[in-house]
C-alpha cells in the first residue's frame, strides 16, 4: 500500500537541486513544446523561473512547513503546507514524474485533508487549469471558488466551515 513508507522532512541548502528537478518535471511537457530553444536556453529558463518561485514562496510563505517528500528514503517530491487560525493552504505540492499517478498524491491530499477537518478547517490550494491532478483535485471533493486566469483558486470545505478567501 502506497500508504506506507511516506514520510516528510523540512527542506535543507543541500536539497535545492532536487527541488529543481522537481519543479522542472512539472515543466516538462511545457518545454517539450518549446522546440525552438535550444537546451542550455531551456535550462537557463528553468534555473530562472525555480529560483524566482522558490524565493517568492520563502519570501511570501516564510511561516510554511517546506518539505520534501520521501517514499522510505526515496525523495520523491516536495509538500509546502502553511497553517493558521482559519484554513489549511497547500502553498505547493509536487511528485517526480517517475512516481505520479502511483497514489502518492492522493495519500498526501487525503492525510492533509483529515487533518484539516479534525481541526474543523478548510483546505485551500491554487491550481493550474491545465494541471493533470485538477481531476483528482476534483475526485476529493474541492471546488474551485476564484477563476484567477491560469489559476483556480480551489477549496475542500468541511461540513460547516465558512470560506475566506487568503
Amino acid at each position: 500500500m502506497i500508504s506506507e513508507g511516506i514520510t516528510y522532512r523540512s527542506i535543507k541548502d543541500a536539497d535545492l537541486p532536487f527541488l529543481k528537478e522537481v519543479y522542472a518535471s512539472t515543466r516538462e511537457e511545457e518545454m517539450g513544446m518549446l522546440v525552438q530553444w535550444s537546451e542550455a536556453e531551456k535550462e537557463a529558463f528553468i534555473d530562472q523561473q525555480f529560483g524566482s518561485q522558490h524565493s517568492h514562496y520563502q519570501t511570501h510563505f516564510g511561516d510554511g512547513n517546506f518539505d520534501v517528500i520521501l517514499q522510505g528514503e526515496v525523495k520523491v517530491g516536495r509538500l509546502y503546507l502553511r497553517e493558521n487560525e482559519a484554513e489549511i493552504l497547500i502553498i505547493d505540492i509536487a511528485i517526480l514524474s517517475k512516481y505520479r499517478r502511483q497514489g502518492i498524491g492522493n495519500f498526501i491530499l487525503k492525510n492533509i485533508i483529515e487533518e484539516a477537518f479534525q481541526k474543523k478547517k478548510p483546505v485551500k490550494i491554487h491550481v493550474e487549469k491545465n494541471n493533470p491532478a485538477l481531476s483528482l483535485y476534483y475526485r476529493l471533493g474541492f471546488k474551485a471558488i476564484e477563476d484567477k486566469g491560469v489559476y483556480l483558486y480551489m477549496e475542500k470545505s468541511y461540513e460547516g466551515s465558512i470560506s475566506k478567501k487568503s
